[in-house]
Parts: structure tokens; sequence; C-alpha cells
């Protein structure tokens, strides 16, 4: 039997290959288009301030050093200000309404919360409490305060909880328990001290900010 040529063995070899890589062009070309990660999530970085800005957004901090003239008031009374770097409202980042990205954000949102709200209790609230000059009906209000905030935590934490077991009713409730109780400290801290306390002031601004963003996002599911 006579051998095969080398000029066979060549056009079996360029055949294979190019059999081979047609079929890998063509798996790659059938294959996701996006492959998402944990980089793609969304985050509040350490030194965001949360804001409201519209339905379907989330917030960037605005520029060091700029000031804001916010039409939807200070959160005292809805009384019109010009707040500080830290209260400003957001600058608006689309975000892709659907439910795992929504439940990522407030998550993300309820975790900032937390830490925040845990720093103005000890920072503002006790420091004033312990504070000589403080008087009697400050006191009252102040430990009013440190009650409702302690309850809004635990509404944060029951919120990341029914965002993880995806109940967006649950966490809409909850959401709605949070902002409450921020109301309630807002009443009595506007008749014992300046509307424009400034320590207030920027915490109150930034967790109403995050309250309505959150809620919008949840109840935008549903639309």
């Amino acid at each position: 039997m006579e051998n095969p040529s080398y000029q066979t063995f060549f056009l079996i070899s360029t055949y294979l290959l190019l059999s081979i890589t047609f079929l890998g062009n063509h798996a790659i070309a059938l294959g996701p288009a996006i492959v998402y990660s944990d980089e793609d999530a969304i985050s509040v970085p350490e030194s965001s301030p949360l804001s409201f800005s519209s339905s379907g957004t989330i917030a960037e901090p605005p520029s060091q050093g700029t000031t804001s003239e916010s039409p939807s008031g200070d959160g005292w009374n809805d009384a019109p200000t010009t707040t500080d770097k830290g209260t400003s409202p957001f600058s608006s980042v689309p975000v892709v309404k659907d439910t795992p990205a929504v439940n990522m954000f407030v998550q993300s949102a309820m975790v900032k919360s937390m830490s925040k709200t845990e720093d103005f209790i000890h920072d503002v609230l006790e420091k004033r409490l312990n504070d000589p000059d403080t008087d009697e009906q400050r006191k009252e209000c102040l430990k009013t305060c440190k009650d409702v905030y302690q309850d809004s935590m635990n509404a944060m934490k029951k919120t990341v909880k029914d965002t993880k077991d995806g109940n967006l009713y649950k966490a809409n409730v909850d959401v709605s328990a949070m902002s409450t109780d921020v109301d309630t400290c807002k009443e009595c801290m506007g008749r014992v001290y300046s509307k424009d306390d400034p320590e207030f002031k920027k915490f109150t601004t930034w967790i109403d900010g995050v309250t309505n963003d959150c809620l919008d996002k949840i109840t935008g599911l549903g639309n």
C-alpha cells in the first residue's frame, strides 16, 4: 500500500486547524455579551453623603467648597435654605430598574445609614445629653431622639433582611417606619433648638435623602 504523500498530510492538517478555529469563534459568538462581577455592585462610599435626587437614581456627593439652594427644604418644616457640603442634593446617576439592582442599592444604603446613625447618637445626642448646660426640656427631646433613632436602626436592619429575602413589600413598610422615627425627632428638635442647628440639619437632610430614595426605588419596581 502506498504511503500518503507530504502534500496529503499538509492538506489534512490545514483542514483540521481551520475547523477548530471556526468552531471556537462560533462558540464565543454564542456566549454571553456581558459578564457581571462583584465590581458591578452598587456601593455607597464612606465619604458619600446620601440625599434625595429623583426616582431611579443614586447620588454622588457635591463638590468640595460648594453650596446649593435646596428647593425641597432642609428637613425642618420644608423651609428652603442654602445647604453646605454634606447636605446638598445628589448629582443623579442612572440605576438599573430591576429587583437585584434595587436590593443591592437598598442594602448598601441601610448599612451605611446604620453606621451614620450610630455615630450621630454617640457624637451628637449623647454629647449634648451629658452637657451640664443642657436644660431639661432639651434633654427630654434628646432622649426622645435617641430612642427613635435606635428604633430606626432596627428598621434599617429589618430592611436589609427584607431585601435579602426578596420581600420588597416588607422593605417598604420598614423604610417607612424609619422615616416616621426621623420625623418624630425633627418635630421636637424644631421646638427646642433652632431649625438651622447645623449638626441636626446635616444629619436629617442626609437620612431623609436615604429614605426617600430607597422608597422611590422600591415602589418604582411595581410601576
